[in-house]
């Protein structure tokens, strides 16, 4: 029982730290989509600092449309809706 223990303890704490949730993502900057391409998997908008291409996952592009507002973090990943 005592050999148990301590894998309990980090089974335990493990689990904890992959429960915990990250900050939330701060949007960078908010646009306007204008093109949607599902077969290369990419989205163009417009941005207040220009036109921009943004990679999406093909399995994520369903969620937008032209016309539809946008917002992508630092990193300039979509933020989800």
């Amino acid at each position: 029982m005592t050999r148990r223990a301590p894998v309990l303890v980090l089974a335990v704490a493990l689990a904890a730290g992959c429960a915990a949730a990250g900050p939330p993502r701060e949007p960078a900057a908010v646009g306007r989509v204008e093109i949607v391409d599902g077969r290369e998997g990419y989205i163009h908008a417009v941005f207040p600092q220009g036109r921009t291409t943004i990679f999406v996952d093909k399995r994520e592009l369903w969620k937008y449309a032209p016309g539809d507002e946008i917002a992508v973090d630092s990193a300039g990943r979509p933020i989800p809706r």
